[in-house]
C-alpha cells in the first residue's frame, strides 16, 4: 500500500497524496507503461487501486489517501513499488509484515514468503 504517513502516525494518519488525476499524472511519470481505467490501475502482473480519503462527506472533493496494490507474478516487484512510491513522495507500507519499507534499502522478504506459499514451497 503507497500512503503518505503524518509524522509519528501509523497508517490510521495518512495525508492526501493529491487529487486522483494528479496522482494517476505522477505514478504515469514514474512507469509510462500503467494502464489506467478510472481508478484502477496495472503495470505487468501489479494493480493499482486509488483510494479516496473514507470520511470526506463531499464527493465533489477528490483526494486520495492510499494506493492499494496487488501483485502476482514471479517477479519481484518491490524496486518498481518503491519508484512509485518515491514518485508520490510517499511511503510503502507492507501489509504482511506490517511495516514501512525502507525506499533506499527495501527488504523482498515477505515477497519470497508469498511466493512461496503461493507455490507450494
Amino acid at each position: 500500500m503507497i500512503l503518505r504517513l503524518l509524522p509519528g502516525e501509523d497508517e490510521a494518519g495518512a495525508e492526501p497524496l493529491g487529487s486522483s488525476e494528479e496522482v494517476r499524472r505522477r505514478l504515469s511519470a514514474a512507469a509510462p507503461e500503467i494502464a489506467w481505467q478510472g481508478a484502477r490501475g496495472t503495470l505487468g502482473a501489479i494493480e493499482l487501486e486509488l483510494a479516496a480519503v473514507g470520511d470526506v462527506p463531499d464527493p465533489a472533493v477528490d483526494l486520495i489517501e492510499v494506493v492499494h496494490v496487488r501483485a502476482g507474478g514471479d517477479a519481484d516487484p518491490i524496486a518498481g513499488l518503491c519508484g512509485l512510491a518515491r514518485a508520490l513522495d510517499a511511503d510503502l507500507f507492507d501489509c504482511q509484515s506490517g511495516a514501512l519499507l525502507d525506499l533506499d534499502a527495501p527488504s523482498s522478504a515477505t515477497w519470497h514468503d508469498f511466493i512461496g506459499l503461493r507455490d507450494g514451497r
